[in-house]
């Protein structure tokens, strides 16, 4: 490059020089022509040329090589958990395990007006401060009635829950007044059977029974239901507990000496109860 470079500037000054040196023999030597300065003009002129090339040459040329774009960054969404919010009962609710009667009151020895069945809320609306008994909204009729907590889940405020009086007991269906064939005996036997005579009044039980030749005497109180009767009996010399727990109008099963011995009975040819101890 550089060759051709120093040939092209040679050309440039020399080639003049043979213009002039041609005029010169055609003008005859009467008119002296400066060369010197022709050739110095041309020297000039070249360099100038040499000189804007060189400045063309290397004249900065953009660079126009792509920038790659800029990475975009997406955000990362972190989602929140949402919180499950669970509904707060503003009264308490029952259910139940099993089906269960609803009552006039707290007890067996009460009608059943209604029930609550598994599966079924009960709107809960007083409880019973002596017993395990709930008051609630009549499942299946107008009104309240009660039901046993045994198979019952309450959940809900009880704070200001109010508690309710046991309602007047009815007429009892339960009346121990008869003669009852008992068993008495260890458990396993064997046993002996017992004539005894018992007497109802509202809530106290009186009655007789002879063992081996002794007369015995017996006396007691009813549950509030009526069903369980604790008592003792007496033989003038000696005394101890019994326990009789009512199963049907015709059928009792219990025990002695708090839980010793077993002592049943039945009445009107309904037969012994089995088993014979309880509980």
């Amino acid at each position: 490059m550089k060759y051709k470079k120093f040939l092209f500037t040679l050309s440039l000054v020399f080639i003049p020089l043979f213009l002039l040196s041609g005029c010169e023999q055609l003008l005859g030597g009467d008119e002296t022509l400066d060369t010197n300065a022709i050739v110095q003009t041309s020297i000039a002129q070249t360099q100038a040329a040499m000189g804007a090339g060189e400045v063309e040459a290397t004249t900065a040329v953009p660079n126009t090589e792509s920038i790659p774009p800029t990475e975009t960054v997406t955000p990362t969404i972190t989602q929140t958990a949402t919180e499950t919010l669970t509904p707060t009962l503003s009264n308490p609710q029952a259910q139940v395990d099993v089906n269960t009667n609803c009552r006039r009151g707290p007890g067996e020895l009460y009608d059943i007006v209604g029930a609550l069945v598994v599966g079924q809320i009960g709107d809960v609306v007083g409880r019973y401060q002596a017993g395990d008994y709930w008051v609630i909204e009549n499942p299946t009729s107008s009104g309240e009635c009660w039901i046993w907590g045994y198979y019952a889940t309450i959940e809900g405020p009880l704070d200001s829950l109010p508690y309710y009086t046991q309602p007047p007991t009815p007429t009892p269906a339960v009346n121990w007044t008869g003669t009852w064939t008992t068993q008495y005996g260890p458990p396993g036997g064997p046993y002996y059977d017992i004539t005894v005579i018992l007497n109802q009044t509202d809530s106290n039980i009186n009655g007789s029974f002879t063992f081996m030749t002794t007369p015995y005497t017996v006396y007691g109180t009813l549950s509030t239901d009526y069903m369980t009767f604790s008592g003792t009996w007496d033989n003038g010399t000696t005394t101890g507990p019994l326990l009789y727990h009512w199963l049907n109008p015709n059928q009792f099963n219990g025990n002695e000496d708090s839980g010793t011995n077993a002592w049943c009975g039945y009445r009107n040819s309904a037969g012994m109860p089995s088993p014979c101890l309880y509980p």
